[in-house]
């Protein structure tokens, strides 16, 4: 079962101390930008816990902000649906 997950449930886990837990040695982040287009973009991020896939907007001609992710854990990872 999946669960929406917001920005103030993600804020408390991070003051709690989440991802804490991983050895700094393990904390890599790959970042690839999928697609740009003109004021929007489409990302991707793989985090030792998660697989982020980012939709980005640019606001007032400068500013780049996420408007929507969806994710999922990569611990216990399996095939995709046929």
């Amino acid at each position: 079962m999946r669960r929406a997950t917001d920005a103030a449930r993600m804020i408390a886990l991070t003051k709690q101390g989440g991802g804490s837990d991983i050895p700094e040695s393990q904390r890599r982040y790959q970042i690839a930008i999928l697609d740009v287009f003109r004021h929007v973009a489409s990302a991707k991020c793989v985090s030792p816990e998660y697989v982020d896939y980012l939709h980005l907007a640019k606001f007032d001609d400068r500013r780049w902000l996420i408007v929507n992710v969806i994710w999922e854990l990569r611990e216990g990872e399996m095939k995709p649906d046929p």
